[in-house]
C-alpha cells in the first residue's frame, strides 16, 4: 500500500534560505495532491515558518540544541539528535520521511536503519562534488539502507551513483516558487544579488569586481538583499571603496518580488551552491544573469549567451566584461530576460516537478 503520510525533516523552519523555500514548496504541493504532510523542525523549539504554508500542514518542533563546533556536533550533537529522531521514527507508522539537511540525514539514516514500517528519502541540497572526505565517508556508511536519494543536478547524480550504486537515486530539481504575472522591464539601472551574507556567497569578491564598473557608471547601483555574519565587514568594505551611494545592503524580506521587478541584471558570486533557487526566481522575472560557474547549479540553470553569462570561477575580467555588455545594451538585457523566463516555465514549473516526486513516493 502506498503511504500518503510524508514527514519532511528540516533544520529550522524559521530560516529564509533557498533550501527552506524548496521544502515549503514541496510540502504545499504534496498537500495539494492528497498527502498528509508534517514538517519537523529539528533545531527550533518554537516559531513560525518564514515562507507561507497551507493551513493543514502540521508543524512539530524537536528543540534539539545545534552544536556549532564540529567535534561537539559529532559527539554530543549526534547523540542528542539520534535520541530525538529515533523516538520520532518509532512513533510513526507507514510514513515516508524526507530528510533535507546533511547532518539530519546522516543521523536519521542511522536511526531508521532497516526499519520496514517507514521509508526514508534523503534529499541532497548542497554540491556533493565538493564535499569533505568525512562527509563522503558518512554518506557511504549511512545511506546504504535508505530507500532513495534525491539530488538536484546531473553532476550530483553521477557523484552519488559512483559511491552508492546499490541505492535508488534520482534527479528532481526544485521548482520555481512562483510564476510572475509581470516581468522586469530591464530599464532600471540596478544590479541585484540576493543571499546570506556568509563566506559561501562571496560578496566581498563581488564588490571588488563591481568597483570599477560602478565608478565608470555612476548612475548604476548594486543592491544586495540578505543578512548574516559578514554584514559589518561588507559595509566597511563598501565604505572604504567610497561606494556607499552605489552599493547598499537590504534586510531579507518576504516582498523580494519588488527587488526582482526593480532590477535589470542579476549577479551571483557564490563559491559553491546546491541548487540556487534565486537564479530560477531571477530568470522567472525576466532578469539576465551573470554568475560564476560554481559547483553546482549555475551550469544547468543558465543557458550561456542566451539568458545570461557563465564565468569561470574568480575570473574578474570576464565577469566585468559580461556585466558591462549587459549594462550597455538595454535590448540585449530584455531579450536575455525574456528567453530566461520562458526557459524556467518549461523546465522548472510546479506541474513538472511534482509529477516526479509523486512517481518516487509511489515507487518506494
Amino acid at each position: 500500500m502506498v503511504s500518503k503520510q510524508v514527514c519532511l525533516l528540516i533544520a529550522d523552519i524559521r530560516k529564509s534560505g533557498g533550501t527552506e523555500r524548496a521544502v515549503f514548496n514541496l510540502a504545499n504541493d504534496l498537500c495539494e495532491i492528497g498527502y498528509s504532510v508534517t514538517i519537523v523542525s529539528i533545531f527550533s523549539d518554537k516559531g513560525n515558518a518564514f515562507y507561507p504554508l497551507v493551513s493543514n500542514i502540521r508543524i512539530e518542533h524537536l528543540g534539539v540544541y545545534f552544536q556549532t563546533s564540529l567535534v561537539k556536533r559529532l559527539l554530543v550533537g549526534f547523540r542528542d539528535l539520534y535520541k530525538a529522531l529515533n523516538q520520532l521514527n518509532k512513533r510513526a507508522t507507514n510514513t515516508i520521511f524526507v530528510a533535507t539537511d546533511p547532518f539530519v540525514s546522516f543521523v536519521m539514516a542511522k536511526a531508521h536503519g532497516a526499519d520496514k514500517r517507514n521509508k526514508l528519502i534523503v534529499c541532497e541540497h548542497m554540491a556533493l562534488s565538493i564535499s569533505k572526505f568525512y562527509s563522503v565517508w558518512f554518506r557511504r556508511a549511512l545511506f546504504k539502507k535508505v530507500d532513495a536519494v534525491v539530488v538536484l543536478t546531473n553532476r550530483d547524480l553521477e557523484f552519488i551513483r559512483e559511491r552508492l550504486s546499490d541505492v535508488k537515486s534520482v534527479v528532481i530539481p526544485n521548482r520555481i516558487s512562483f510564476l510572475p504575472e509581470k516581468l522586469s522591464s530591464c530599464q532600471s539601472k540596478t544590479v541585484l544579488s540576493v543571499g546570506r551574507l556568509e563566506p559561501q556567497k562571496n560578496y566581498a569578491e563581488l564588490i571588488e569586481i563591481c568597483e570599477p564598473i560602478l565608478k565608470a557608471h555612476s548612475d548604476w547601483e548594486l543592491i544586495i538583499v540578505g543578512g548574516g555574519s559578514q554584514k559589518e565587514m561588507l559595509l566597511g568594505l563598501i565604505k572604504s571603496k567610497q561606494l556607499v551611494g552605489q552599493i547598499s545592503i537590504k534586510e531579507p524580506t518576504r516582498q523580494i518580488v519588488d527587488y526582482f521587478l526593480g532590477a535589470s541584471i542579476y549577479v551571483m558570486s557564490s563559491i559553491y551552491e546546491g541548487f540556487p533557487m534565486v537564479l530560477l526566481e531571477a530568470k522567472s522575472y525576466g532578469l539576465p544573469i551573470v554568475s560564476f560557474d560554481c559547483p553546482n547549479g549555475p551550469r544547468e540553470m543558465i543557458v550561456d549567451q542566451k539568458d545570461g553569462y557563465l564565468v569561470d570561477m574568480h575570473n574578474h575580467a570576464d565577469f566585468r566584461k559580461s556585466l558591462e555588455r549587459l549594462i550597455g545594451d538595454t535590448a540585449l538585457r530584455a531579450q536575455y530576460g525574456m528567453d530566461g523566463s520562458k526557459d524556467v516555465n518549461l523546465r522548472y514549473a510546479k506541474k513538472e516537478v511534482i509529477v516526479e516526486w509523486k512517481k518516487l513516493l509511489d515507487s518506494i
